[in-house]
């Protein structure tokens, strides 16, 4: 019996499904992230350590607004400066005025406190793109 189309007539199959039974239950407990274990085996640079022109690199290699990457390099907040911040009212006083924005910026902050700045977003990679003529 091969595959056909379908005609008026044909005996076909009904299913019927049941409703899903949502049960209430706690979320298991997580003690550490996995950014945060994925992070015990990279080399890490303290967040003091960073210059103007570090902070300027991993904001513009997050993705944040070029007007805060801006204000950073006109302000000259380095690693200390950002160490330093003890709330998010810290970040908007150093030029951050839009609030969710600070906060996003005062839990990566809080984290590279805390485990120190993975050295690959530290580095600037640099491509070097070069072209060759045929002969």
């Amino acid at each position: 019996m091969g595959l056909r189309p379908l005609v008026i007539g044909d005996v076909t199959q009904q299913w019927r499904l049941e409703p899903i039974e949502i049960i209430d239950a706690p979320l298991p407990r997580i003690t550490r992230m996995a950014d945060e274990a994925a992070n015990d085996a990279l080399p890490t640079v303290d967040l003091a350590s960073l210059s103007v022109h570090d902070i300027a690199h991993l904001l513009t290699s997050g993705g944040f607004p070029s007007s805060l990457v801006a204000q950073c390099r006109t302000l000259e907040i380095n690693g200390d400066a950002l160490q330093h911040c003890t709330s998010v009212d810290d970040l908007m006083q150093l030029g951050q005025y839009d609030v969710a924005m600070a906060e996003f910026l005062w839990k990566k902050v809080r984290f590279f406190h805390r485990h120190g700045v993975p050295q690959r977003l530290v580095v600037p990679m640099v491509f070097i793109i070069q072209s060759v003529k045929d002969p």
